[in-house]
């Protein structure tokens, strides 16, 4: 169109934007947004578009000099480019501008259920989260008549869940339920999930019941923490019934439904079972997860099964999974005690491969062979060649020596004398 001197019109132009935006592709989408400025008026419909596709990229110097231009040219800021701010600043561990963000977009009455989402979300995802923060912001949700939804409850028992927060998450949890908003199984799972993680799993439990009783069908992520809680709660007969249960409605299990159980049967040391659920895992269309090689390998490993540890590893490999670096070397240490010469060498070679050095665990396993080692000098002499080259490099700056000299360097997150600008830098 451009080559036969038509000028696009401007729907063109933003139908374009779209289209790379949703694409990722941001050279395009900024060639076809210059293109469009020089020709025609941009709205905040365009830079919002705009916005969105740089804050995805993680270009935050962009971003913000969009913004400074956004507010130079007087562009009136939507609902929609506020939570992108907010969203963006908050990823970024700037909560300050975030905050910043979202008083304006207050004052500007366009702080909408979904805006004050944005803004709780980035509060609790902070590295120290503010919950008693968040609390505050939802009881300011009733004052502004904005009265919180499901996804606002949602969000907070998500970041409880998170870190183990079981009451709070319960708390929250009732109280929703009390306004008439109707959990969801996201909901439950997120509720069950805090329990659990916070030693509670008899309350997960109940809550799982009571799920099942309001016909509210699992998703494969609410059966992971069914499961996972009744294992914890030492209730493997029901947790083996809900994983067929979950085979019988066609659901995919995810690894971790297998790996709980497996983790479970090893802490009562029924090591027979828990070979018969990997069994059925590797027969079963589930992909195996490094979870599940890890319990696998110290069972193993516990039981000396070296024959089986190598044969595992071999398997890791089809999956595109690299033996732990404590996997191999408990592996030396227990080729040592048996004092399997040959193999040990073919395991250095291994740990030169994977640039592991001298550890207490490969020092203790050279020990264990030292006899052996003074009746066969040429083997002395070819360990030792192996091990000199797992010798760090002394001539190499330590990551916590006097030698390394790296400093942090903190990030740039705009350009311009914005007052954005000003305060990030």
């Amino acid at each position: 169109m451009r080559e036969s001197g038509i000028e696009p019109r401007k729907d063109v132009y933003h139908h374009m934007i779209v289209s790379h935006s949703r694409c990722g592709n941001l050279e395009r989408a900024m060639t076809w947004f210059h293109g469009m400025k020089a020709s025609h008026e941009l709205s905040s419909v365009e830079y919002s578009i705009l916005l969105s596709l740089v804050a995805k990229m993680g270009n935050l110097r962009l971003f913000t000099a969009i913004i400074n231009s956004i507010e130079e040219k007087n562009i009136e800021k939507s609902g929609y480019m506020y939570a992108t701010m907010i969203r963006t600043f908050s990823r970024a561990r700037r909560l300050d501008l975030a905050a910043e963000a979202f008083e304006e977009m207050k004052q500007r009455k366009l702080a909408d259920t979904a805006g004050y989402n944005v803004f709780i979300d980035a509060v609790c995802t902070q590295q120290t989260p503010d919950f008693a923060r968040a609390k505050a912001l939802m009881t300011d949700m009733e004052d502004q008549g904005v009265p919180p939804s499901s996804t606002t409850y949602g969000t907070v028992i998500h970041h409880l869940s998170r870190r183990g927060h079981g009451e709070p998450a319960v708390q929250m949890f009732e109280e929703m339920t009390k306004r008439g908003l109707a959990p969801t199984v996201i909901t439950y799972t997120q509720v069950m999930r805090a329990l659990s993680r916070g030693d509670e799993p008899l309350k997960a439990i109940a809550y799982w019941e009571r799920m099942k009783r309001q016909g509210i069908k699992p998703t494969a992520i609410a059966y992971v923490v069914g499961i996972a809680a009744h294992c914890r709660a030492g209730e493997l007969d029901t947790a083996y019934q809900i994983l067929e249960d979950q085979i019988a409605t066609s659901i995919t299990p995810l690894p971790e439904c297998f790996h709980a159980l497996m983790q479970a049967e090893m802490k009562r040391g029924n090591m027979e079972k828990t070979m018969d659920l990997y069994k059925r895992l590797m027969e079963s269309n589930v992909r195996p997860n490094m979870s599940i090689f890890e319990v696998m390998l110290r069972m193993l490993l516990r039981l000396g099964e070296v024959g089986e540890v190598e044969l595992l590893f071999e398997n890791m490999k089809k999956f595109e999974f690299s033996p732990p670096k404590w996997a191999l070397i408990m592996l030396f240490k227990r080729l040592a005690l048996d004092a399997e010469l040959p193999r040990m060498l073919r395991m250095l070679d291994t740990f030169i491969e994977r640039r592991i050095p001298i550890s207490a665990g490969i020092s203790h396993g050279m020990k264990l062979i030292s006899f052996e080692l003074s009746q066969d000098k040429e083997m002395a002499n070819e360990f030792g060649q192996k091990l000199q080259l797992l010798q760090p490099n002394p001539d190499k700056p330590s990551q916590n020596g006097h030698r390394s000299h790296r400093t942090s360097r903190p990030r740039q997150f705009e350009i311009g004398p914005d007052k954005h600008m000003h305060q990030a830098s």
